[in-house]
C-alpha cells in the first residue's frame, strides 16, 4: 500500500489534486483526509470544511463514496457544507449512473473489435 511520506507537509499533500484524480490514489487520499481532518481544518479554514471535502469526493463515481460523504459529519456542519455536499453527492450519482450505462457498451464495442 502506498502511503504519503511523513516528510510531506499536510498542505502539500492536499494541494496535489493528482493524488485523487487521474486514477492515482483517491482512496488513500480520502483516508488521509479523514484521519487528519481536524489538523487540516485548523490550517486551511472554513472553506476546507465547506468546499474542499465535497469537491474532493467528486473524484469518485460510486454510490458507496457518495454515502460516505453524506455520512461525514464535518461536511454537514454548516449550511454551506450541506449545499456543497448535496451537489457533490448528485455529481457522484450522475457519474455512477453514466459508468453503469456506458461501460457495458464500451466493453461490447471493444469486444466486437478484437
Amino acid at each position: 500500500m502506498t502511503t504519503i511520506p511523513t516528510s510531506i507537509g499536510l498542505e502539500q499533500a492536499i494541494a496535489k489534486p493528482s493524488v485523487a484524480s487521474s486514477g492515482e490514489q483517491p482512496d488513500l487520499a480520502w483516508d488521509f483526509l479523514q484521519k487528519n481532518y481536524d489538523t487540516l481544518l485548523a490550517k486551511q479554514g472554513p472553506q476546507f470544511r465547506d468546499q474542499f471535502i465535497a469537491n474532493f469526493m467528486t473524484n469518485f463515481s460510486d454510490d458507496g463514496h457518495a454515502a460516505e460523504l453524506a455520512a461525514f459529519a464535518p461536511a454537514q456542519a454548516s449550511s454551506g457544507g450541506r449545499v456543497m455536499t448535496a451537489r457533490a453527492t448528485e455529481t457522484i450519482a450522475i457519474s455512477a449512473d453514466l459508468k453503469a450505462r456506458a461501460l457495458p457498451a464500451v466493453d461490447a464495442w471493444i469486444g466486437a473489435r478484437k
